[in-house]
């Protein structure tokens, strides 16, 4: 059984990968990787580099797990508008991650029906990312650990974290 957890991001997306309840393998689709590695021609526009983002996390799976149909449940990160006094950041980043999680659920329904969208409050509530990060080692076994591999940008390392995290609370192995 395989289950996957999704971070959406503008520049990639945080996979964390699970077989039964253990976590297998985790990535950060650099869409940029994606482009030089099958549309190298391609112009990088803005928009085409949200889609590639969500594209990235399906060339991912399908070329490290086999046919997305063996995946039998992925959860995604549902990107929220928060009320004025609790906004952080350019809230266009909001507009832009929904593109990138309609994308992915364009994709990924094609493959797996059990698609489910939470809300950060769902699964982490109101919880510092470091706080979250800390859960996360503090959870996983020594083996599990062994196995994250972050990207070189370090700005990305959260996608990650997210990702193992949510994953986790799907599983029913993290209380945010």
């Amino acid at each position: 059984m395989i289950t996957v957890a999704i971070d959406p991001g503008k520049h990639g997306c945080g996979v964390a990968v699970f077989r039964a309840t253990s976590l297998a393998d985790i990535a950060q689709d650099n869409k940029h990787l994606l482009t030089a590695a099958y549309a190298p021609e391609l112009p990088l526009s803005a928009d085409h580099g949200l889609l590639l983002a969500a594209r990235a996390v399906e060339v991912y799976l399908r070329d490290t797990f086999g046919p997305l149909e063996a995946i039998l449940r992925i959860t995604i990160e549902r990107p929220k508008v928060y009320p004025t006094a609790q906004q952080k950041g350019d809230q266009e980043d909001i507009t832009e991650l929904s593109v990138v999680v309609g994308a992915l659920l364009g994709l990924l329904s094609r493959h797996c029906r059990d698609i489910r969208l939470v809300y950060p409050h769902e699964w982490k509530g109101q919880t510092p990312k470091e706080v979250t990060k800390r859960q996360v080692i503090d959870t996983l076994t020594v083996e599990e650990a062994n196995r994250i591999v972050f990207p070189k940008q370090r700005g990305l390392h959260h996608n990650i974290w997210d990702a193992i995290a949510l994953g986790l609370w799907a599983q029913e192995r993290f209380q945010g």
